[in-house]
This record gives structure tokens, C-alpha cells and sequence, in this order.
């Protein structure tokens, strides 16, 4: 499917999921200890959801006649891929940096609301679990200094094949 914008991002983070596996040695737990990663637990903060994420991905049934979006305990969630780009510096040098994480399952958003007092908006905050793809085990991938232009051009094309 054809990647679709989601406007009104303010801020991201993603936080790698790790564990570790200890393997003791000689007498020693640190001899071949190694890491592995589960995937990103990941916080988008929006200025709004749209009506066309809300049905979607998260399975909420929009009324044609009413206008009302109705969300279920039944709600079935898609999982979806999050792209984007950075600014990154490197010695002092500006450059973009695009990532994608490939297999997320977002959660329904918490619902906050308050008094409007000044002229900043309150954010919805969706947090996703960026699991690894079940049969690539892959979990996010980024441009780097040697990416190609083809692939640069391309990164928001329905077809792109690091998706894979």
C-alpha cells in the first residue's frame, strides 16, 4: 500500500526494547554475555489524528450519515510502517536522515482534554510497539552517508524495497 501522510507531527521518540543473555565462563557471567534487540517502543505526539487513521488503522467505524467515529471494544488494529526524516549534524554539517520502523502496532491514544487557556494545543500522544517483521526480523531501518539517490527519492514509494 501506498504510504500516507500523517500530518501534524510535533515530536518522536523510540526507545529500543533489549535483553540481555548472560553466559557464564571461567567463572565469569561477562564472558560472552550479548544483547539483542525486540524492537522500539515508540511515543508520536500529533497535533491531531485524522478521521481517515482513526477508521483505518485503528478500526473505529465512521458514520456516513451522522459524522460520528464510534470506537469499539471489537476494534481490530492494523499494524502499520512510520516514516519519517531527522535532522542530523555531523561536524557541524546539516544533513537529513530518513528512518522507517516496519512493523508497528499502535495503540488507541490517550484522551486528554483541559481548559483553554492560552494558545497552545494540547497533543495527542500514539504510542506503537515497533516489533520485528515476522519473517525479515527487521524492525527499522535508516539512510546513511553512501544511500543511494535512487533509494532517497524513492523512500516514500509504496514499492520501496527495504520494506521488504
Amino acid at each position: 500500500a501506498a504510504p500516507v501522510a500523517l500530518p501534524g507531527a510535533v515530536s518522536m521518540s523510540a526507545t529500543p526494547r533489549t535483553y540481555d543473555n548472560p553466559f557464564e565462563a571461567d567463572d565469569n557471567e561477562a564472558f560472552a554475555r550479548f544483547r539483542g534487540l525486540q524492537g522500539y517502543d515508540i511515543t508520536l505526539d500529533l497535533t491531531a489524528l485524522p478521521d481517515s487513521f482513526l477508521t483505518s488503522v485503528l478500526g473505529q467505524t465512521a458514520n456516513a450519515t451522522d459524522g460520528i467515529v464510534t470506537e469499539a471494544t471489537t476494534d481490530v488494529i492494523k499494524r502499520v510502517a512510520i516514516l519519517g526524516e531527522r535532522q542530523v549534524y555531523t561536524d557541524g554539517t546539516a544533513s537529513k536522515e530518513l528512518f522507517a520502523f516496519l512493523y508497528c502496532l499502535p495503540n488507541v491514544p490517550n484522551y486528554e482534554v483541559e481548559t483553554a487557556s492560552g494558545k497552545t494545543p494540547k497533543t495527542v500522544s500514539l504510542s506503537l510497539a515497533a516489533d520485528p517483521h515476522p519473517y525479515s526480523r527487521k524492525t527499522k531501518v535508516i539512510t546513511a552517508d553512501n544511500t543511494i539517490s535512487a533509494t532517497l527519492s524513492g523512500w516514500f514509494a509504496a514499492d520501496a524495497e527495504w520494506m521488504a
